[in-house]
C-alpha cells in the first residue's frame, strides 16, 4: 500500500499502530468507535469474533496480536462500564456481546454524551481530542429532534446504578451521600477488624503508602526499588497503613491494612486491589485531586469503575493522572466527595 493511501486509511478509521505493534494512544477514539460499529451491526459476537474484525481493519499494518487483544479487551470493558454494551452468557463456555438501548446524558449546559446503539449520519460528534473515547454532541434543537426517541438519563442515577453492584454489596445505596457513608463505614469496619486481628507470619516484602495526598504517588511494581509515597514497612513509624505484599507471582499480590507497633506488626488482607483503592479513596476525603483550567489531576490511583466512567467528562491524557476538559459547570468529582475538604491528610490512619 502506498504511503499516501495508508495515511488516508489511518485517518478514516482513526487507528494508528506504533513500532511495537500496539495501537497508539491517539487511537482511543478510533478503537471505541470501531468496537461500537462492529457490535451494533453484528449482535451476539464472541470476543474472538470481535478481535478478528479489528484485526481485519488493521490488516495493512504489522501488529502484535496479543497486545492488540489486550487493548480491545480494555475497550470492551470501557463500553460495558459506560453501559453501551453488555456481555451475555451463551452457554457455560462462551459469552457474546450485545449493544444496549440508547440513552444520553447531559454533562454541562451545552454538551451531552450519547450511549448505546444509535446511529444517524445527521448527528455530528465532537470529541475533545484524539484521546477521547465517547460520542459527544452539542445540545441544540436539531440534535434533540434527531434524538427525540432516545431517553435522557440523569447522571447521578446512572452513577448509582453503575456502582451498586461493585462497591458495597448488601449495603443500601440510593444517593451519593449514602455511597460516601457506606465507604467510610466499610473502612471503619476494616479498622476494627484489624485491631482484633492476631499476629500473622508473612513471607514476603511489605510496602506501605506514606506521605500526603498531593505528593507524587510513585510505583510499587518493584519492592526493591520503591518510588514516591511507597516505603518498606520497617522504615516507617508506628501506625496503620495501606500496604501490599508481593509473592512469587503477580497473582499472589496481597492488598493489606497493616498496623506497625513497636517492633511488631499485624495485617488484614483486603478482598482485592479494587477494595483497597475504594478504601484509600474514602480515606483521602477529597484531597486526592486538583481541578485547574479544565484539567483534572489525580494524585492517587482510583478504582477501575470510576476510571471507566470518568471519560464521560474528560479525555485521559498520556501523563499519569491527567484528564483534559473537565467541565467548569459540572464537576463530576463533586458527586463523590465534598470538594471543600482539600486538606493534605497524612495517610496514616490515626
Amino acid at each position: 500500500m502506498k504511503p499516501f493511501a495508508l495515511e488516508e486509511y489511518q485517518k478514516h478509521f482513526g487507528l494508528t499502530v506504533e513500532q511495537d505493534g500496539m495501537l497508539s494512544q491517539r487511537s482511543h477514539y478510533g478503537l471505541t468507535c470501531a468496537l461500537r460499529n462492529i457490535i451494533f451491526r453484528n449482535p451476539l459476537l464472541t470476543r474472538r469474533e470481535i478481535n478478528q474484525r479489528i484485526f481485519d481493519i488493521l490488516s495493512p499494518f504489522s501488529v502484535d496480536k496479543e497486545k492488540i487483544k489486550k487493548q480491545i479487551g480494555e475497550g470492551l470493558d470501557l463500553l460495558m462500564a459506560l453501559q453501551e454494551v453488555t456481555e451475555l452468557q451463551r452457554n457455560a463456555q462462551q459469552s457474546v456481546f450485545s449493544a444496549v438501548h440508547p440513552q444520553w446524558i447531559q454533562v454541562d449546559a451545552d454538551n451531552a454524551i450519547l450511549l448505546g446503539n444509535f446511529s444517524d449520519d445527521e448527528l455530528l460528534f465532537h470529541p475533545i481530542d484524539e484521546y477521547d473515547t465517547v460520542r459527544r454532541f452539542i445540545i441544540n434543537e436539531k440534535n434533540l429532534d434527531i434524538l427525540w426517541r432516545v431517553p435522557k438519563t440523569d447522571f447521578s442515577n446512572w452513577l448509582i446504578q453503575s456502582c451498586k453492584s461493585k462497591i458495597c454489596q448488601g449495603i443500601k445505596i440510593d444517593s451519593i451521600p449514602e455511597l460516601q457513608n457506606a465507604l467510610q463505614k466499610l473502612g471503619n469496619d476494616k479498622k476494627e477488624q484489624l485491631k482484633n486481628q492476631p499476629l500473622e507470619s508473612l513471607n514476603g516484602d511489605i510496602a506501605v503508602v506514606t506521605g500526603n495526598n498531593e505528593d507524587f504517588f510513585g510505583s510499587n511494581r518493584d519492592t526493591n526499588n520503591l518510588t514516591g509515597r511507597w516505603r518498606k514497612l520497617f522504615l516507617v513509624d508506628n501506625g496503620i497503613y495501606f500496604g501490599m505484599m508481593t509473592g512469587n507471582r503477580t497473582d499472589q499480590t496481597r492488598w493489606l491494612l497493616v498496623e506497625k507497633y513497636s517492633d511488631q506488626m499485624r495485617c488484614l488482607s483486603l478482598h482485592d486491589k479494587e477494595q483497597w483503592r475504594w478504601l484509600f479513596l474514602a480515606k483521602a476525603q477529597g484531597g486526592f485531586y486538583r481541578c485547574e483550567s479544565k484539567l483534572l489531576r489525580l494524585f492517587i490511583p482510583i478504582p477501575k469503575v470510576l476510571e471507566n466512567w470518568l471519560p464521560l467528562f474528560a479525555s485521559q491524557q498520556p501523563s499519569w493522572g491527567h484528564w483534559c476538559n473537565i467541565s467548569s459547570e459540572f464537576s463530576i468529582i463533586e458527586y463523590i466527595f465534598d470538594t471543600e475538604s482539600r486538606a493534605k491528610l497524612p495517610c496514616k490512619m490515626e
